[in-house]
């Protein structure tokens, strides 16, 4: 599966390990994803020398969404990127459609963007490249031990290895977190119940994906599973799926148990999934009950992960990359042992309290009689549907970081 950005837009290296260990660096951001990407963005536009790191070579694919919805384009807008990023899409979203066994309902939403991580993240790793960000791809990290100035850590890639040293660490690197695998504290706790995530991207073409429409975000839900689709850039459709391990026992693949979550609500394009291959994501709803320690701070993902359903995900992940960076510029100043405390009331403030409804919407789907009063309460009262959307979409309270340079 290839990515959708060329190759020619690809965010390159700006140094290699052997030269990323001759400096010390005030900040260390492991993962470029939309959270490691603006943090680290924002951190080099306050004038500290900052190093972003990732694993992978940028454009990738990854299990995802790919939609952004109305909170992640204001989070984006108060730090001015609002409209490069929209200039990659392809269209608005601005309609929500929701298939079950028990019928068919539509409802208004606020606008947000369907955009391909492969083009995504790399539009947000080169931003933070020109406000001034080293980086380093193909390479991993992992923390070697504590130091009295910060944090030494190794990276690797394959042509060798070498330690860096960082006054604060950001680990931004996804839900197992490599960065902090020898930190027995920081393990992630996989809640109970948890569901494992499957996508797949595949060209509209002329058949049954040609008729989605790109202002609709197209949601499936089922016994065992939600499907959504949207229409990307390229004339790309992505599929995400969350599912329930264990009917896969039934089913034998992803792909068969996604058809029949499709196929029983009368979704769309069920015959047209025949064939595709999905990539799958560990159990998903997991969570971390420390993010922070001394000179160290979790973003993102690595902070743990509630299953987003209307495209929240992006946002809660935008947010973070942002609202951690007065704290990490202060730790560069003079570490005070209270930025541990802060991080933690300011993320559940800011972003877990969100997280609840999605949670609770997620929840609430995997349930016949929930399924069917949703779809009732969608089709006979669309004033409650269009007040619970706007609440989704609402802007991220952002006044902690508006001492932040754009």
């Amino acid at each position: 599966m290839m990515p959708i950005a060329s190759l020619a837009d690809r965010p390159v290296a700006t140094l290699d390990i052997t030269e990323a260990s001759r400096r010390s660096w005030d900040c260390l951001v492991v993962g470029a994803g939309p959270a490691g990407a603006v943090a680290a963005r924002q951190l080099a536009l306050r004038g500290h020398s900052t190093l972003l790191v990732e694993r992978a070579r940028l454009p990738r694919w990854k299990a995802c969404g790919c939609c952004l919805n109305h909170a992640a384009l204001e989070t984006l807008d108060r730090i001015g990127l609002r409209a490069p990023i929209e200039s990659l899409a392809q269209s608005r979203l601005r309609r929500w459609r929701l298939a079950t066994p028990y019928g068919h309902s539509e409802c208004a939403m606020p606008t947000g963007l369907a955009l391909s991580r492969a083009s995504f993240d790399a539009a947000l790793v080169s931003e933070a490249l020109a406000a001034g960000s080293e980086y380093l791809d193909a390479t991993t990290a992992s923390v070697s031990h504590k130091i009295a100035e910060g944090w030494r850590v190794r990276l690797q890639t394959g042509n060798g290895r070498a330690d860096v040293v960082a006054s604060v660490l950001v680990a931004a690197d996804g839900l197992k977190s490599p960065l902090l695998s020898k930190l027995g504290t920081f393990e992630s706790e996989v809640q109970a119940n948890s569901w494992i995530g499957a996508a797949a991207t595949v060209h509209r073409g002329e058949g049954a994906f040609a008729d989605l429409s790109p202002d609709t975000v197209y949601m499936t839900c089922g016994r065992d599973g939600y499907v959504g689709m949207v229409v990307l850039e390229s004339d790309q459709i992505e599929i995400a799926a969350a599912v329930n391990p264990h009917a896969l026992g039934r089913w034998g693949t992803v792909q068969a148990l996604i058809t029949e979550i499709v196929t029983e609500a009368d979704g769309p394009c069920r015959d047209a999934l025949a064939g595709i291959g999905f990539r799958g994501t560990p159990r998903l709803s997991r969570r971390r009950r420390r993010i922070a320690a001394e000179r160290l701070f979790l973003i993102g993902d690595a902070c743990g992960y509630t299953e987003p359903f209307t495209g929240e995900g992006m946002a809660w992940a935008l947010t973070s990359g942002l609202l951690v960076g007065p704290l990490v510029a202060q730790a560069v100043r003079r570490w005070d042992p209270s930025l541990i405390p802060q991080w933690h009331s300011l993320y559940h403030q800011r972003i877990r309290k969100r997280q609840r409804l999605g949670r609770l919407l997620t929840r609430s789907l995997r349930y016949r009689s929930c399924t069917k009063i949703m779809t009732a309460v969608l089709n006979q009262q669309p004033r409650l549907a269009a007040s619970v959307m706007r609440r989704i979409n609402a802007p991220f309270d952002l006044q902690p970081v508006f001492a932040e340079v754009r």
